[in-house]
């Protein structure tokens, strides 16, 4: 009976980037045609493995936050909020929406792409002439100096 249900529809965003060790909100609404006063949902990490995503599973364990029932059927809010998310979190996560004597529909799938915290650092370079060689000779010598070493961290932080 899964995504068989036209009584509802699932609504993710396709895709989120964040960076390693923020929160993540993995925003999923739903629409249903029929009053219902109770329900469940749950979200899985990619379509083939189909990883629950809960705090009592090895990869996520104790950085789930799912939304408060009242909101799940007041608000038809089935998000979902990884704390402290890495670079293993990357993947795609589907929500599923369970309401008993409906239907169970799963979205689309939201694409979550973690960047590396290194891949974030920005080096400001401020370099100067020393007061006594003020001649244009070794300006030029420090910028180039400058322009060499931000090459050289660009390529330490992207791997390249």
């Amino acid at each position: 009976m899964e995504n068989e249900s036209h009584d509802i529809q699932v609504f993710q965003i396709l895709s989120i980037t964040a960076n390693e060790g923020e929160d993540v909100l993995l925003p999923c609404h739903f629409y249903i045609s029929s009053a219902f006063k109770f329900g469940s949902y749950h979200w899985y990490k990619d379509s083939v493995k189909r990883i629950e995503v809960h705090n009592e599973s090895a990869e996520f364990k104790g950085r789930i936050r799912k939304v408060e029932s009242s909101d799940f059927i007041n608000n038809k809010n089935a998000s979902l909020l990884i704390h402290g998310v890495n670079i293993s979190d990357s993947g795609t996560y589907y929500c599923k929406v369970e309401i008993p004597f409906v239907g169970i529909v799963s979205g689309n799938g939201t694409y979550l792409h973690v960047a590396s915290s290194k891949a974030q650092a920005v080096t400001t370079l401020n370099i100067s002439a020393p007061s006594c060689c003020n001649t244009e000779t070794s300006q030029s010598g420090l910028i180039l100096i400058g322009v060499l070493l931000a090459i050289y961290l660009i390529n330490r932080l992207t791997g390249c």
